[in-house]
């Protein structure tokens, strides 16, 4: 877009060029200034400064707002704040435990706000051991929901397990993850994978974002069927026959 109509800063005498005649006169009304111009017009850094009222250092703020109300409370820097602390209520170190997440396996530590008895530490222990570290609890409020349609392997699988006479359930749920199929007799766990989405006969370096994506919760899955004492089987869409699902699924 071309600029039009040029006009000159009052400050510095930039030339400050316009689109449309309408902003050209706005500015000359308000006798507007350049951006550079404009950034001067906020004071320094060290107008946001002011000294601490105990210990007579520099605090420093990044807004005149707070340090205007930091003025009025005559509030102390976070050192003098800590030891006003210490003083108080003194520095106690009440007992700390770990324990296991029960997903991915990462020892996370606790910290009791009272001091407690041997038993009452062991049974804070099991019961911290049946939850989950704070980034699994995360991951499982935007649980992964089961799909509401079919995909055509899926569908082919399906023809094939009730040939094949084998009970199975599908869209299974295990922690935090749906699997395709799940066979109860053998305990096993089926997964019926896309030629595109999972990327066959495909290096690392080949793949686009969404099979990196596939890939990184493929392995996940992995991981959790492995740790849960589930047997995991593969199938690749294109390698869906009777024979390869009873070779498979049967053993």
């Amino acid at each position: 877009m071309k600029y039009k109509y040029i006009r000159n800063c009052p400050v510095c005498d930039i030339e400050i060029s316009y689109t449309r005649k309408r902003t050209l006169n706005e500015a000359n009304k308000n006798n507007t200034v350049c951006k550079s111009c404009r950034s001067r017009r906020y004071p320094i850094e060290s107008e946001y400064v002011r000294k601490c009222p105990q210990c007579l250092s520099d605090i420093k703020y990044k807004n005149r707002q707070s340090r205007d109300t930091a003025d009025n409370r005559n509030t102390s820097c976070s050192k003098c704040r800590l030891k006003w602390h210490e003083t108080k209520f003194g520095t106690k170190k009440y007992n700390t435990f770990k324990s296991i997440c029960k997903l991915c396996g990462s020892t996370k530590t606790h910290y009791t706000k009272h001091k407690l008895s041997d038993v009452q530490l062991k049974t804070h222990i099991l019961n911290a051991n049946k939850k989950m570290c704070r980034s699994c609890a995360m991951k499982t409020r935007c649980l992964e929901k089961p799909s509401m349609y079919n995909t055509a392997p899926e569908l082919e699988l399906k023809l094939i397990l009730n040939e094949l006479n084998i009970d199975y359930i599908f869209q299974y749920r295990v922690d935090n993850k749906y699997y395709d199929f799940y066979i109860p007799e053998t305990n096993t766990l089926v997964e019926v994978d896309g030629i595109y989405w999972h990327g066959k006969d495909k290096l690392d370096t080949e793949l686009d974002a969404a099979q990196i994506r596939t890939r990184k919760n493929d392995k996940i899955k992995n991981e959790l069927a492995k740790r849960l004492g589930f047997n995991l089987i593969r199938i690749w869409s294109d390698e869906l026959t009777i024979e390869t699902v009873k070779n498979k699924c049967l053993i």
